[in-house]
């Protein structure tokens, strides 16, 4: 999964034959990837698990933008794959002010029915996804940039540092600022040396 509640192979439509350079890079961290799997005593395995797996993922994504991201063939789309490229727009979009007939509009439907169809899907409102995208974005830049708040929540379509602050807060648990400083510390103890 990718952001919360979307599959990182609907986002990117890759067809279903990939060729991988290196083959051998791919099969040796696949091997990784099976040999943590089999020791169900590991300490971190489930970290150890997606990450790999995130890996592997990164390489297919790679090798399919290395031949010219030629998307899925039409006859292997699936009623999901609909919204696919709503989702990049909003993904890519998040700065602007987004109506769900905007959103609608994309895909050639009717607003209510483009509501619940996607929420058939995805099990939330395109607005929901929208929104957490947003706070997603505003998570990642507030983990690797000294950005303001409101800078943070103009570029992330949050409206304004007041609403950011109360949809952070509600999402993560703890207020944007304080986020921020909890994971510059975390990343400082990380890199620190024992």
């Amino acid at each position: 999964m990718n952001a919360q509640h979307i599959d990182l192979f609907y986002l990117y439509p890759v067809s279903p034959v990939v060729s991988l350079s290196p083959a051998s890079a791919f099969s040796a961290t696949f091997e990784c990837l099976r040999a943590i799997w089999a020791d169900m005593n590991l300490p971190f395995r489930q970290i150890q698990v997606s990450a790999y797996a995130l890996q592997l993922c990164s390489m297919v994504l790679e090798g399919w933008r290395q031949q010219g991201s030629q998307p899925r063939p039409a006859a292997l789309r699936t009623p999901r794959d609909r919204f696919t490229d709503v989702i990049r727009y909003m993904s890519q979009h998040l700065e602007q002010k987004l109506t769900r007939d905007d959103l609608a509009a994309l895909v050639y439907l009717h607003p209510g029915y483009f509501d619940r169809a996607f929420r058939g899907i995805y099990g939330v409102s395109p607005m929901q996804m929208l929104r957490d995208l947003r706070l997603q974005q505003a998570q990642r830049l507030l983990e690797t940039t000294a950005l303001s708040l409101n800078t943070i929540a103009l570029q992330c379509g949050l409206s304004e540092a007041g609403y950011f602050s109360r949809v952070f807060r509600q999402r993560y648990g703890q207020p944007p600022g304080q986020y921020r400083e909890s994971a510059k510390s975390a990343k400082e103890s990380y890199l620190r040396p024992l």
